[in-house]
């Protein structure tokens, strides 16, 4: 499982910044680092979720849960959406005030995920 998630999580990332490039933020953040945790019910109460804005590198880091059950028993492009899924979940997180993303730039990150989701699924299919 570990070996699939690394693989989609470097396919979304590659994609995800290619198109990111194109996009500037008004707040002073270079790096959005999203970890996806997928973990038993057994060890959940070890991983929160977690949404930190660092300033030294300056980082949004926000740390989401995939449900465990669905991500390990679903098909390569189930495991995809339910990563996609995790990333809009980051995006409506950056709505926090330490994140200082408006409402229109989130819109617009929730506009080149959907590109990116599109892209994986003609490539996965």
């Amino acid at each position: 499982m570990e070996k699939i998630l690394r693989k989609l999580r470097s396919a979304i990332e590659v994609k995800l910044n290619s198109h990111l490039t194109k996009l500037t933020l008004k707040n002073k953040f270079e790096k959005w680092a999203v970890i996806f945790v997928s973990v038993s019910d057994e060890f959940s109460d070890f991983f929160e979720e977690s949404f930190v804005a660092r300033r030294n590198p300056d980082v949004m880091g926000i740390r989401l849960i995939i449900d465990f059950n669905a991500f390990s028993k679903g098909s390569e492009m189930e495991k995809m959406h339910l990563m996609i899924k995790t990333l809009h979940r980051s995006v409506e997180k950056m709505a926090m005030p330490k994140f200082k993303i408006s409402e229109e730039e989130r819109e617009k990150l929730n506009e080149i995920i959907n590109t990116v989701e599109k892209e994986l699924e003609l490539e996965i299919n």
